[in-house]
């Protein structure tokens, strides 16, 4: 039979899809992962094939499995401190672990074109079902902007995946130029989406005020239909683990227009506030320049002020007054706050509060006093003890003071 020659169907028999993870992580295919970093997509992978290597059920599923190898190249990760910590932490059964070690490599980098048959031995030594490339960069031997060099490279790597029956998942970073869609969020070439048969996209929980929530979530897959899962990331003992949380009922596209429109809402609540805090350090109104000028140093650009300075609804208007070095009368617009202004309490509230601090702060950094010490061989007179060390100043005081029963001379 020749090697290059179209095939008539019914020379073909119909096999049932498998899955490493049902619904998120095929098997002979490639996954893509995507995130931000510091989202715990390593960590993510680490729990992953530690259930993969001891048969484990897959997160918030039941179905248990053989064990199996896994192959992981990491990249970013240093083997010994964390790679090892972390699997050990997550359970894993090291012993069917191949891991790519940069200290070996050192005269010529592992290459995914050029080291193909690497990887197929490795497959081959511990019985794997999953490959890690985390991130897909560091191995590629190119920028990842080339669509055709992307093809070419996850179609080498989804042939060696349907050849032994794994799953290969690529991770990939997201670019922070993305847009609102979430297909087109990674780093480099949209041919990575096209190539790959999965995308599983990690976002920050919209509906947490937590750091370390997070929302797994599906972006593309021709194949299933799975729900977001929302997890988070724990420390202990110097090592980080990932704990699953539960479904999420929210889509990956409404996750997505929530954080945004959470960020938008935060970066103008705190716009409003540096423009609040502005315009009512003094009571007369500011140039419009200073005010621009202050809210820049503050970190606000000039876009969100207009939009805090609609929402205080804060005027602006023009005045005139005289410059004796040009001899003329200067025109220029000043902004002040509404006298109307009931809805700036919740920006006087946090304003006050703000202050009370930092006056605290200032009392607990402050020196404390030094006591009064009698001027050397002078005669000291005995007297009553009194509060503070602090004299009156009054010259008339009478020498038999007694103290009252003020509470304030307690």
């Amino acid at each position: 039979m020749s090697d290059r020659e179209l095939v008539i169907l019914t020379e073909v028999e119909s096999e049932p899809l498998t899955w490493l993870w049902p619904d998120r992580i095929p098997l002979k295919g490639v996954t893509l992962l995507e995130g931000d970093p510091g989202d715990g997509k390593s960590t993510l992978m680490y729990d992953l094939a530690a259930r993969v290597t001891t048969g484990r059920p897959m997160p918030l599923t039941t179905e248990t499995a053989s064990p199996a190898g896994v192959v992981l190249l990491q990249a970013e990760d240093l083997l010994r401190e964390v790679v090892r910590p972390g699997l050990d932490a997550a359970g894993a059964d090291v012993s069917r672990v191949v891991a790519y070690d940069r200290t070996r490599f050192s005269t010529k980098p592992l290459i995914l074109s050029g080291d193909i048959e690497l990887i197929r031995d490795a497959i081959n030594s511990v019985g794997a079902k999953l490959v890690v490339i985390d991130p897909f960069n560091a191995f590629s031997g190119h920028s990842g902007n080339s669509e055709s060099a992307v093809r070419r490279t996850l179609g080498t790597l989804a042939a060696l995946a349907e050849e032994k029956n794994v799953a290969i998942v690529v991770v990939r970073h997201m670019d922070k130029r993305r847009g609102s869609n979430p297909k087109h969020g990674g780093l480099g070439s949209t041919g990575f989406v096209a190539a790959a048969r999965s995308v599983l996209v990690v976002v920050a929980d919209p509906n947490s005020d937590s750091p370390y929530q997070h929302i797994l979530a599906t972006s593309k897959s021709n194949l299933a239909d799975a729900s977001p899962l929302s997890y988070r990331t724990i420390k202990t003992d110097d090592v980080i683990k990932v704990e699953w949380i539960a479904e999420v009922s929210q889509s990956l596209s409404e996750i997505f227009e929530t954080g945004a429109n959470r960020y938008e809402h935060s970066q103008l609540e705190e716009a409003c506030f540096v423009l609040y805090s502005i315009l009512a350090e003094q009571d007369a109104p500011l140039p419009a320049r200073e005010v621009k000028r202050k809210a820049s140093e503050a970190l606000v650009c000039e876009r969100t002020l207009k939009r805090a300075k609609r929402k205080l609804g804060v005027t602006s208007r023009r005045t005139s007054e005289w410059d004796d070095e040009k001899e003329s009368e200067v025109v220029k617009w000043v902004w002040e706050l509404p006298k109307n202004d009931g809805h700036l309490k919740p920006y006087k509230d946090r304003a006050t509060r703000e202050h009370a601090e930092d006056f605290i702060d200032s009392i607990d950094d402050a020196p404390a006093t030094v006591p009064c010490e009698a001027e050397p061989d002078a005669e000291v007179v005995p007297t009553i003890s009194s509060p503070s060390c602090v004299d009156s100043g009054a010259e008339d005081s009478p020498s038999d003071w007694e103290p009252s029963d003020r509470p304030w001379d307690d």
